[in-house]
């Protein structure tokens, strides 16, 4: 598997679009009002579409960073780690989507998991902020304001549902369901920037060689050690005391002869 340099942008692109078909099934179902037949005929369709989104995701980037390849997909990932958010965001879609499932088989009364799901959603709204901070330099501001309109939208949604929930106001539930639309709307219509995942192999180049100054063996330093200055006009010096006995020995054989 070769890695190419538009992988990431692609698996990206295909992430944010079953993210935005988890959240249209979503906003589509909660259009009808719980009164409606057809509401309790589709309402299991979104928890549905949140769980296969998530699968869908790990799919995405085990085709498009590994080539099937486990092992080639996770050497990606700690190539670009800024690229787990997607781990975590398919973690929390697969969760919200539970829940909401267990929800709904309650008949709608378990308040508990209806609660929990907006948790899980208003932690999804949460990691969209964070985008910016994922991807390279050059492209985190236009992430960054792309995610955070993303976030800001299902942080309306779920404000709107929480709301609905004491006040019963019909017009909360709308705003639940349009914002949900609307936040599907920007995740379908995203295109990953060119440069936000883009790897690059940084190669530095050494200055020229400054090769050393040759070394002539045969220049002699002014002043080489273990040079003897001479004093001619100074007296000169005494012969040591074993050439004299010897000098002794020697004139006396002498003249013995």
């Amino acid at each position: 598997m070769t890695l190419k340099s538009d992988s990431f942008n692609l698996a990206s692109n295909a992430i944010h679009l079953m993210q935005g078909a988890a959240l249209l099934a979503l906003g589509l179902t909660e259009a009808y009002t719980p009164d409606n037949p057809l509401h309790k005929k589709i309402n299991l369709a979104a928890p549905l579409v949140f769980v296969l989104s998530a699968a869908g995701a790990a799919a995405a980037m085990l085709y498009f960073l590994g080539g099937w390849s486990v092992k080639s997909a996770l050497f990606a990932l700690n190539i670009k780690k800024g690229f787990y958010i997607f781990v975590a965001l398919a973690c929390y879609y697969a969760s919200a989507g539970l829940s909401r499932f267990m929800y709904l088989v309650s008949d709608e009364k378990s308040r508990g998991w209806h609660y929990v799901s907006l948790i899980f959603l208003t932690a999804i709204a949460a990691l969209y902020f964070t985008m910016g901070a994922k991807v390279n330099e050059e492209a985190a501001d236009a992430v960054g304001a792309a995610h955070s309109a993303i976030g800001a939208t299902l942080l309306a949604a779920v404000l709107a549902r929480f709301l609905h929930g004491f006040l019963k106001r019909k017009a909360l539930h709308v705003a639940w369901a349009a914002f949900l639309l609307l936040a599907s709307f920007q995740l379908l219509t995203y295109r990953e920037t060119r440069s936000a995942f883009e790897y690059r192999i940084v190669t530095i180049e050494a200055g020229p060689e400054t090769k050393p100054s040759p070394v002539n063996p045969m220049h002699l330093s002014p002043k080489p050690f273990g040079s003897i200055q001479l004093n001619i006009s100074g007296p000169r010096p005494a012969a040591p005391k074993a050439a004299k006995k010897d000098a002794k020995s020697h004139n006396k054989k002498r003249a013995g002869n």
